[in-house]
């Protein structure tokens, strides 16, 4: 590659720019500002401005495959959602990185797809055979011999013992964070619905022992009893502030529906909330944003996948659904956890709700549309007559 401060060509630009000029990437690219791309690799390196705190960070992406994010660690862009979600904003940001993630990930598809059925298999063989930690992999990889040996290494460095600890932090501090690990080691599995599951409760039992235990941990009370009055209350609005980022994330198909809606019936953007600016409706030990909110009319409506809310129409009460974070749960669950929420939003802002179903939005939705008009001429004749 070329370099622009001296006119030589280097296989390894970052090298010599730290080597020769005391520089890095970054402040070269942001120096040049263009794309930089490397002849040898195929590595491309492409600076931007970070749009949260002005920082400036590169997209690096390795053999025009994979992006890896470097530099602006003050607003924790380097956080791989943050920082696309800064330069590509919200939704566009989070489907980037995801179709970034499906398309690096090796699995058993993209291998058939790419080298076809039986060369495919192989490839996948070979490669679960080359990452795999267990003891056959060692001795297959070294010999018994050197196998047993290398293994025994890797599982004690994989341990995380008291020795482990104080040898790193020294006596006091290492005795302090093994604590704390174990501690958090502890509170991971008695999250877990197997734990009580173990205990040989029925699991009705023990998705109630599991829940409040969640609960507990997730609660303010126990916060400050842990780290005290100031430090407890600060993690605990932290937290609060990382789930409130992490609900606001909306499915494309929910944005589009609401656009439509919004579109069709030309209403008043400034007074209704959806998308990535939801309502948020705070109940005290626990929030809720809505799916979208006519301030205004003080009207709610909710959009509810089939798969996420198991829809009546394709799920009985019996169906289990599989939810990322939690397990496997049943309809029934499912279905009484959106009651209570539905309820919650009545009680405290005693506004009219709709539920739209994303069957019936794909496969009527002109009876969908008509039932929003009809709860809109619902709200407004009930205001009139107040009035």
């Amino acid at each position: 590659m070329i370099c622009k401060e001296c006119g030589k060509d280097y296989r390894n630009l970052g090298r010599h720019l730290r080597k020769m000029h005391n520089s890095t990437l970054e402040e070269y690219a942001k120096k040049y500002s263009e794309k930089i791309i490397n002849p040898y690799n195929g590595d491309i390196f492409n600076y931007f401005e970070c749009k949260v705190c002005g920082n400036p960070f590169v997209l690096r992406c390795r053999g025009g495959k994979s992006l890896e994010i470097v530099g602006c660690n003050t607003c924790k862009s380097k956080n791989p959602l943050h920082s696309f979600q800064s330069i590509y904003g919200w939704d566009e940001g989070f489907r980037k990185l995801n179709q970034v993630i499906l398309n690096s990930r090796f699995s058993k598809k993209r291998a058939i797809e790419k080298y076809g059925q039986d060369l495919g298999n192989i490839k996948i063989s070979q490669w679960l055979e080359k990452v795999s930690q267990s003891k056959e992999s060692f001795i297959r990889r070294y010999g018994e011999d050197i196998g047993n040996i290398k293994y025994q290494e890797f599982v004690d460095k994989s341990k995380r013992t008291l020795p482990q600890f104080i040898g790193k932090y020294g006596l006091e501090e290492g005795n302090r964070i093994y604590r704390l690990y174990c501690k958090r080691k502890t509170r991971a599995f008695k999250s877990t619905l197997g734990y009580y599951l173990s205990l040989g409760f029925s699991p009705e039992e023990a998705r109630k022992f599991q829940t409040k235990y969640q609960t507990w941990i997730g609660s303010k009370e126990r916060y400050i009893r842990e780290f005290g009055l100031e430090e407890g209350s600060r993690l605990y609005l932290e937290k609060m502030e990382r789930q409130m980022l992490h609900f606001r994330g909306k499915s494309n198909l929910e944005i589009e529906v609401f656009s439509e809606i919004v579109d069709l019936l030309d209403l008043d953007r400034a007074v209704i909330r959806y998308a990535n600016n939801q309502w948020f409706c705070n109940l005290g030990k626990f929030f809720y944003f809505l799916d979208y909110y006519d301030m205004s009319l003080n009207l709610c409506i909710e959009f509810y996948g089939d798969y996420w809310h198991a829809n009546p129409k394709l799920y009985s009460e019996k169906d289990y659904l599989v939810y990322p974070g939690i397990g496997v749960i049943s309809a029934q669950e499912i279905w009484e956890r959106d009651r209570i929420r539905i309820e919650n939003i009545q009680k405290h802002l005693n506004c009219k709700i709709l539920i739209i179903w994303e069957y019936d939005w794909k496969h009527n939705k002109e009876k969908v549309i008509q039932e929003v008009i009809n709860l809109y001429k619902e709200v407004l004749n009930n205001e009139n007559s107040q009035n």
